[in-house]
């Protein structure tokens, strides 16, 4: 076995290792503080929704509704089905 060689590599893998934790360092830092929320994409009220819908390029996918503010989600395109109330608010929620 040649030890030369494994010693040569060896020495290249802490000059990378130390390469990474002194060069690369200031990208591991968080950008923001600790404990303050990223803001929201859009500011809004989730019970305040009736309706949801996903459109691909201008064509309507997917659409579910709330009639008179009732807790009951029902999707309605592409076929009239009973909605998922946890999944949907949790969306809601997230946005």
């Amino acid at each position: 076995m040649r030890w030369k060689t494994t010693w040569l590599l060896f020495g290249l893998a802490v000059v990378l290792f130390a390469f990474i934790v002194l060069v690369e360092r200031r990208y591991w830092r968080p950008t923001t503080s600790g404990g303050e929320p990223l803001p929201r994409l859009m500011s809004f009220q989730a019970s305040d929704v009736t309706n949801v819908q996903l459109r691909i390029t201008n064509q309507l996918a997917l659409r579910v509704e709330r009639p008179n503010a009732a807790s009951l989600w029902r999707l309605t395109v592409p076929i009239q089905y009973p909605g998922h109330l946890h999944k949907i608010e949790r969306l809601l929620q997230e946005l």
